[in-house]
């Protein structure tokens, strides 16, 4: 039997993050933002990493809205399009512009695939477990992204922030996933996986059995949180299975 079967027996779903954990489109936004405070002249990268850093895992328009407000957007761009009661939402959409037109496209999505997930969802797939994604990402942005990088034809569901009213960590748009997956957890094994605290959290209040695949924004974190079962993180890709195997024993 194949090693990556062996590890995927007895579960019946596997859900996954999207945003830094099948692509890391993490450091494209971060590219983005970092892109966006240049052009105003500001050289901030460092500081831009650490606000970064503590917003993984949250909604694009939320970790926006925090980092116009840190940088103090308004102060630098004056203009009368920013004078209105919630200018971040301007600066929202100017950042997924530069997001879609230079930063994030296709092409540069799909050089930043994490493979080793990407294999456990194939795997998966191919062992008829049911796939979902949940994301903190819209509905368009997922469905663009899952396209380039060939997983949308794959899933059973797909859950964004455009389905729920709490964005993790709150449990809900796991609790709505296993709602359309029809998956009874107290009879069936699921596994979620997920880059970031807030991901984790969100997956353990719902009760889920999880894997954290960190990348260079989240890693540090979850060191750090010395309430995390730190045997079911995998710091190394190529420990992937065996950090699977000790999550669903």
């Amino acid at each position: 039997m194949n090693k990556s079967n062996h590890k995927l027996e007895g579960i019946s779903a596997l859900i996954f993050d999207m945003d830094g954990t099948l692509v890391n489109t993490e450091k494209l936004k971060f590219k983005t933002y970092n892109y966006f405070l240049n052009q105003l002249g500001l050289s901030k990268e460092n500081e831009l990493f650490e606000v970064y850093v503590s917003l993984v895992g949250s909604t694009d328009l939320d970790a926006a809205k925090e980092i116009f407000n840190h940088f103090n957007i308004n102060k630098y761009l004056p203009h009368n399009k920013y004078k209105v009661n919630e200018p971040w939402v301007i600066f929202y959409n100017e950042i997924l512009n530069i997001f879609y037109s230079k930063i994030g496209t296709d092409i540069a999505i799909k050089n930043e695939i994490f493979k080793e997930t990407l294999e456990i969802l194939d795997r998966a797939k191919s062992l008829n477990k049911k796939i979902a994604v949940a994301t903190s990402s819209t509905t368009k942005e997922a469905t663009r992204i899952l396209k380039v990088i060939s997983v949308f034809g794959k899933l059973d569901c797909l859950v964004t922030k455009d389905n729920i009213s709490n964005p993790k960590p709150h449990p809900e748009i796991y609790l709505k996933t296993l709602s359309a997956l029809k998956i009874d957890i107290s009879k069936q094994k699921v596994l979620c996986f997920e880059d970031s605290l807030k991901g984790i959290i969100s997956a353990e209040k719902a009760n889920l059995n999880w894997v954290g695949v960190p990348n260079q924004f989240t890693s540090e974190t979850l060191k750090l949180n010395l309430e995390l079962d730190q045997k079911r993180i995998c710091y190394n890709k190529e420990d992937l299975l065996s950090v699977i195997q000790y999550a669903t024993n």
